[in-house]
């Protein structure tokens, strides 16, 4: 896998902040980083944290060769911690319960080891239970001494407004499309399928990643045969991606893109002909054409389709957050490709 430094990507964003820390000799009690997913949040705030306990304080960047940071690599080193989902959940919900909040209160008595700081990372901490955002809340109106909280959250208005009150935030920026793409050839891909891949990214190296999975690329090309014949494909689709939640995710991104791309066309319709609308997925610019015609065509107004691709984009957003619960897949891919199947009879 091609090696690529998140953090010092990500550096413009956090020196400024970094510096002013340094200069009141003060970090944050909580610090929140949001942006989409797949940008690197949790890398950037473990390297912070790493930072944070790192013995050469006169650099903006971790020094990797100081005794914290060798434990830190290494995993041992005992004031980072990390709140994860609990290794008995299923994969599709990767929720964090109450139970790991109150372990973490009942240590947060605790000082640091060896006088420093005590730092605790919280991934995608808008998937917190309400009742462990509420824990969570409680600690955080008296943070305990010493110790510094990092959040990371895609969207943080999934979080409680108290909690994000009490964060100092950063917000990280997408990747550019040029450097995933030169990142994608890098790991063998063909210039147009990096491009495209890069296109389907929309910022995220992680998402851009999934693109270099054969299967997932082949699964690809039967998503888009849906838009030309939808009963032929409909149950191998349900089946493919209810088997885990990265392929779920994968046909929720493909679905908003070209929920996205539909109202995007219909919107500027009489101003750019639909043969010179330029797709996310250009290589499907002929199926994704035909089947715009067919519907408007069938219906004899634009205006019927824009509204119906506006439910299905709303639809697609409550998906988003019913996908991180626990819930049936096989049923909920169905409920969101059945209006589909509908629209194209």
């Amino acid at each position: 896998m091609t090696h690529f430094n998140v953090f010092q990507y990500h550096e413009k964003t956090l020196n400024g902040p970094m510096k002013e820390w340094q200069k009141r000799k003060q970090y944050p009690p909580v610090l929140l980083l949001t942006g989409q997913t797949g940008i690197g949040k949790r890398s950037v705030a473990h390297s912070l944290a790493q930072w944070i306990l790192c013995e050469k304080k006169n650099v903006l960047k971790p020094c990797e060769i100081c005794s914290s940071c060798q434990k830190t690599k290494l995993g041992n080193e005992v004031n980072l911690m990390e709140i994860t989902p609990p290794s008995d959940e299923e994969s599709s919900a990767q929720t964090l319960k109450i139970d790991q909040f109150r372990k973490l209160k009942a240590s947060s008595g605790f000082h640091a080891h060896a006088g420093t700081y005590k730092t605790v990372l919280i991934p995608n901490a808008e998937r917190m239970t309400p009742q462990a955002a509420n824990s969570m809340l409680k600690l955080l109106e008296e943070p305990p001494q010493g110790w510094i909280f990092f959040l990371t959250a895609s969207d943080p208005t999934l979080l409680l407004p108290t909690i994000v009150s009490r964060c100092q935030v950063l917000r990280l920026k997408p990747f550019s499309l040029e450097l995933i793409q030169e990142l994608l050839q890098k790991e063998g891909m063909t210039p147009e399928r990096a491009e495209i891949s890069a296109r389907f990214s929309q910022g995220s190296w992680n998402r851009a990643l999934r693109f270099t999975d054969d299967l997932i690329w082949n699964q690809r090309k039967t998503f888009f045969h849906f838009f030309q014949d939808p009963g032929s494909v409909f149950h191998s689709l349900i089946e493919w991606a209810s088997q885990d939640s990265s392929q779920l995710e994968t046909l929720l991104d493909l679905l908003e893109q070209v929920t996205s791309d539909f109202i995007r066309w219909s919107v500027q319709a009489k101003t750019n002909p639909l043969q010179n609308y330029l797709w996310i997925h250009s290589d499907q610019q002929e199926v994704l054409t035909s089947y715009v015609q067919k519907w408007t065509q069938k219906n004899n107004k634009i205006d019927l389709a824009y509204s119906f691709w506006m439910n299905q984009a709303e639809r697609l957003a409550k998906a988003r957050q019913e996908s991180i619960t626990p819930m049936n897949r096989k049923l909920l891919i169905q409920d969101l490709l059945l209006p589909w199947m509908g629209a194209h009879a």
